[in-house]
């Protein structure tokens, strides 16, 4: 499980920014609404050195990057270096309630 947790972390902040926006929007338990912005969550754009792309997107970018380091087919993995700007987590949570 090592390599899954490795392979999450950067993209942690993005979930807790989430949560962060839905708790201070007074969600308090993790119902119909809170599992769809929770589910969803890999459809916000987010801005990527090659430009923009998905979280769902960088999460397959990261995974095969880690993969072909493993297979010494490059020397650096490609992590996100940016978390979605907050109107799109805002918009997202607001679409997900109604």
């Amino acid at each position: 499980m090592r390599l899954v947790d490795d392979l999450i972390e950067p993209f942690r902040p993005m979930v807790d920014a989430l949560v962060y926006h839905m708790v201070e929007r007074g969600q308090k338990d993790v119902d119909k609404t809170a599992k769809k912005a929770l589910g969803t969550i890999h459809f916000l754009p987010l801005k990527t050195s090659d430009g923009g792309s998905t979280i769902g997107f960088s999460v397959r970018d990261t995974t095969v990057s880690v993969a072909k380091l493993y297979l010494k087919e490059t020397n650096k993995p490609i992590y996100p270096t940016n978390l979605p700007e907050l109107k799109y987590i805002r918009e997202h949570y607001e679409k997900c309630q109604g």
